[in-house]
């Protein structure tokens, strides 16, 4: 044994080498397919077992060991070609993109990624490493990312000011209804309008600007005040709207329809609640959007979809008939909701608690209890 003792090492140094340059093709082998892995390790525990046997004097038909090899080949066969169709499947229904941010996601949250579910490209970058993702990222990290995702995919009518909510100044109204207007309004710019166009808004005001005029003894010129602005399509995308508005130098934009009908106002700060989630302003002095209690959230009817989501749990998406969680009791009532109402979606009962002027302004969600 001893002479050929440089030949046993040079076979340990080849079979190191080997080892070496095969272990990361064979690592990802691995984790691509376990069932395989498993399915060797099945075949060497049946023939260890039937040599134990054997040297123990158990005599056992090879009959049994080769169907039993046989039947796992099939099945693994069967197995291999499932997955490569629901693999063939989800990916030409998803593109790479949405498979992508999917990815991110089911990461973020704690949770194993198969190769079949966003391929083997995004499989590989996105490997789960030694700490769990969630102990890494922060539930507000994962809620700001996922709302970075979808800045491309969501429309600025998801977020924006709608019509019926806006202040607007009119050019025609006596000063004391524009100092009256100006002392409840929560809104810190606000549309200049004439004699009730609200269509054809003439640019905005600042309230401060007003109010300093209105302090100093002075009657303001509105028109001179005026300040132009943007105007975005509301089927625009949170992204889009950015990159004009940032090009535009402003940070409020008028969003019109496909007719040129004013719907609402966006501002950079609903884009940074997209993303960050609900910041508080003047607004809430009236109160929060979303109030928790005992057995659900009493939410704010004019609060879209996605913040909704965001901090109560409750799963509906902004579509193109409503944004709103006013809008889907709507959609789902197919009238005019009134107080009381009651309607189901996904788990939820969504009961009517305050409407003002045909608007849904409060909703009470609550989890429905399983029998």
């Amino acid at each position: 044994m001893v002479e050929h003792l440089a030949v046993m090492m040079i076979a340990v140094v080849v079979s190191i080498a080997v080892m070496i340059v095969a272990s990361k093709p064979l690592t990802r082998f691995v984790n691509a397919h376990p069932t395989v892995i498993m399915l060797c390790l099945g075949f060497l525990m049946m023939i260890g077992f039937s040599l134990t046997a054997e040297g123990l004097g158990f005599h056992i038909p090879k009959g049994y060991l080769y169907a039993a090899i046989g039947f796992s080949i099939l099945i693994e066969v069967f197995n291999q070609v499932a997955r490569a169709r629901r693999k063939k499947s989800m990916q030409g229904l998803r593109p790479m993109r949405e498979r992508t941010a999917y990815a991110v996601m089911r990461l973020l949250g704690g949770r194993k990624l198969a190769a079949e579910e966003v391929g083997e490209e995004i499989a590989d970058l996105l490997e789960d490493g030694e700490t769990p993702s969630r102990e890494l990222f922060d539930r507000r990290e994962r809620v700001m990312i996922s709302g970075v995702l979808q800045l491309a995919e969501r429309p600025i009518r998801s977020l924006m000011t709608v019509r019926a909510e806006v202040d607007c100044i009119d050019l025609t109204d006596s000063p004391e209804s524009i100092r009256t207007k100006l002392m409840h309004s929560s809104y810190s710019r606000l549309p200049l309008i004439r004699d009730g166009a609200v269509d054809e808004p003439l640019g905005f005001v600042h309230k401060k600007e007003l109010l300093k005029e209105y302090l100093a003894g002075n009657q303001p010129n509105l028109e001179h005040l005026a300040r132009k602005t943007i105007n975005l399509l509301e089927s625009f995308s949170i992204l889009n709207a950015l990159e004009q508005m940032r090009k535009a130098s402003t940070h409020i934009a008028f969003v019109i329809n496909e007719f040129g009908d004013f719907m609402g106002i966006l501002t950079m700060t609903d884009i940074l609640e997209s993303i960050a989630g609900e910041l508080p302003d003047a607004s809430e002095i009236e109160g929060p959007d979303v109030v928790e209690q005992e057995g659900g959230f009493l939410v704010n009817g004019a609060l879209n979809l996605p913040q909704v989501r965001q901090r109560t749990g409750f799963g509906a998406e902004p579509t193109e008939d409503y944004q709103t969680l006013a809008g889907l009791v709507m959609s789902l009532l197919d009238r005019l909701p009134i107080k009381g109402d009651r309607v189901e979606w996904g788990g939820w009962t969504l009961q009517v608690k305050a409407v003002e002027e045909r608007r849904v302004t409060q909703v009470l969600l609550a989890r429905q209890v399983a029998d």
